[in-house]
């Protein structure tokens, strides 16, 4: 069973972007939003070239790459209320087109159109597989998942987006599938934040939320077979 998730392999600053590109992590969907291709048919071997040689001719900037990504929609969220009072200029997400990048938080990005700005952070996870055959089989460890979050910033929340991902995790001599715990890293997450940009912000009340404000939305919502 493959990894839903991009793997760092050790990729040189040349061939990141391409690995970054085809892995997971980015949909055909996405990478057409990227360049605004119209074209049908196109495999996502091609999108990515396509991608790239915009990039390369400046047709398209590091940050519309960026933004397509971190726009595009993830499977897990958690959100709180409140307010914020700073927004630092953290290190350039540009960099991390090009680099695996260091276990911290960089931006900010500014959405193109809303006030809302995005911050990302870069999560290292070890993924050890075997390789060869027989005898030679051996244990390689030099496997990374980049697990990004991105975090969506605006005057009155914050919200956390991420993808689950199952990944290998070595008991002992044993070496299985495990689906990843980012449970444990979320509130982490959050207290970061809320330190970097001064964050006054609560959970949400679920029960009123789901129950009072969205229930009669989904009950209107028309039966799909």
């Amino acid at each position: 069973m493959g990894i839903d998730a991009f793997i760092d392999l050790g990729f040189s600053d040349k061939d990141f972007l391409r690995h970054f590109l085809s892995s997971p992590e980015f949909t055909t969907t996405t990478l057409k939003k990227i360049i605004s291709s119209k074209k049908t048919n196109q495999s996502k071997d091609d999108l990515v070239s396509e991608v790239e040689r915009a990039l390369d001719n400046k047709t398209i900037s590091a940050n519309d790459i960026l933004l397509a990504y971190l726009e595009c929609p993830k499977s897990w969220l958690s959100f709180k209320l409140g307010s914020h009072s700073k927004e630092p200029d953290l290190e350039d997400a540009a960099f991390l087109l090009s680099s695996f990048g260091e276990e911290k938080w960089y931006g900010a990005i500014n959405a193109k159109k809303s006030d809302k700005k995005w911050y990302v952070r870069v999560h290292k996870i070890s993924s050890p597989s075997y390789i060869g055959i027989g005898e030679a089989r051996t244990l390689d460890r030099n496997r990374n998942i980049r697990w990004i979050i991105a975090a969506e910033i605006c005057s009155n929340y914050i919200a956390l987006h991420w993808k689950g991902f199952s990944y290998i995790l070595q008991e002992e001599s044993d070496i299985r599938q495990h689906q990843f715990p980012y449970w444990m890293h979320i509130p982490k997450f959050f207290d970061e934040l809320k330190e970097l940009l001064e964050g006054n912000w609560e959970d949400p009340n679920l029960n009123k939320l789901i129950l009072s404000d969205l229930w009669h939305k989904y009950l209107k919502k028309p039966f799909r077979k």
